[in-house]
């Protein structure tokens, strides 16, 4: 493997990760400042997707999206299931990632769970369901409080009234329909709650204005529809007041590109700057993406201070879902969600 290579750097998949390499030993994105001197057994190691949980990662699994410590239990504290993990083989002992301070002291029927994909509502774990991707409060239920849903939520029970999980500091006051509904996953736009949308994922400056600044679509999601008036989910505190076309729309799973975001088109995770094109600048693919438009050169989101001067092959290119590495990425590859260095690389 050429310079640093994955290994030695790091390759999260959303989406299809093949286990068969066993990265896994040291192997640890940070959401949010994961130390990786621990290894992912007793460290780290999310898998959004498809994971397979053969090799018994999950002691001490405990994903930090901003400084969960995995000291307690996840029954009293918390078990987002991103993808298809199955739970029987009862992982959760330490499991808990957090999407931003969520106190693991109050259990999760109360206390929180987001399902990314194909959670099971049969338990009714909805009281108090407020998944705090940043230090959103559970002490209101969830049809007025939260419930991100990742993929294949259910709306039956009409949560939506209040439907804002907190990326970064949502207020839960206004509807979600002037409000937020990020959907991960299937959401269903029949409501039309976009106007407003603006999930905030975290420390995203507003200064630039969407158009030029951003709008990721998750996975699923029709542009039949139209939502991009002030469509702008702010990985941290974005402002939807201006309009995103001229911004930005990374696409995690299946998003067309036909709209043609690409005019600057730069998610920024976390201090991106968006001064550069998206052709020249970015556009990671989350699943599914075309990269038929060769936008390769400067390919660089930032999950966390990533710098798009070198080009991504020598850069960066994270694959949450099916990308291509035909084009060779290994040189340096390794999408930083928080600040990880390439150098020491994820063993150490």
């Amino acid at each position: 493997m050429e310079g640093t290579g994955p290994r030695r750097g790091f390759s999260p998949t959303f989406s299809g990760y093949s286990a068969s390499a066993r990265p896994w030993r040291g192997f640890s994105p940070t959401f949010s400042g994961y130390s990786v001197s621990t290894g992912p057994r007793r460290g780290f190691s999310p898998t959004f997707s498809g994971y397979s949980a053969s090799a018994r990662p999950w002691r001490g699994f405990s994903p930090t999206f901003s400084g969960y410590s995995a000291s307690t239990g996840p029954r009293r504290g918390f078990s987002p299931t991103f993808s298809g993990y199955s739970a029987s083989a009862r992982p959760w002992r330490g499991f808990s990632p957090t999407f931003s301070g969520y106190s693991a002291s109050t259990g999760p029927r109360r206390g929180f769970s987001p399902t990314f994909s194909g959670y099971s509502a049969s338990a009714r774990p909805w009281r108090g369901f407020s998944p705090t991707f940043s230090g959103y409060s559970a002490s209101t239920g969830p049809r007025r409080g939260f419930s991100p849903t990742f993929s294949g939520y259910s709306a039956s029970a009409r949560p939506w009234r209040g439907f804002s999980p907190t990326f970064s500091g949502y207020s839960a006051s206004t509807g979600p329909r002037r409000g937020f509904s990020p959907t991960f996953s299937g959401y269903s736009a029949s409501t039309r709650p976009w106007r407003g949308f603006s999930p905030t994922f975290s420390g995203y400056s507003a200064s630039t204005g969407p158009r030029r600044g951003f709008s990721p679509t998750f996975s699923g999601y029709s542009a039949s529809t139209r939502p991009w008036r002030g469509f702008s989910p702010t990985f941290s505190g974005y402002s939807a007041s201006t309009g995103p076309r001229r911004g930005f729309s990374p696409t995690f799973s299946g998003y067309s590109a036909s709209t043609g975001p690409r005019r600057c088109f730069s998610p920024a995770y976390s201090g991106y700057s968006v001064s550069t094109g998206p052709q020249r600048g970015f556009s990671p693919t989350f699943s599914g993406y075309s990269v038929s438009t060769r936008l390769q050169r400067g390919f660089s989101p930032t999950f966390s201070g990533y710098s798009a001067r070198t080009g991504p092959l020598r850069g960066f290119s994270p694959t949450f879902s099916g990308y291509s590495v035909s084009t060779g990425p290994r040189r340096g590859f390794s999408p930083t969600f928080s600040g990880y260095s390439v150098s020491t690389g994820p063993r150490s």
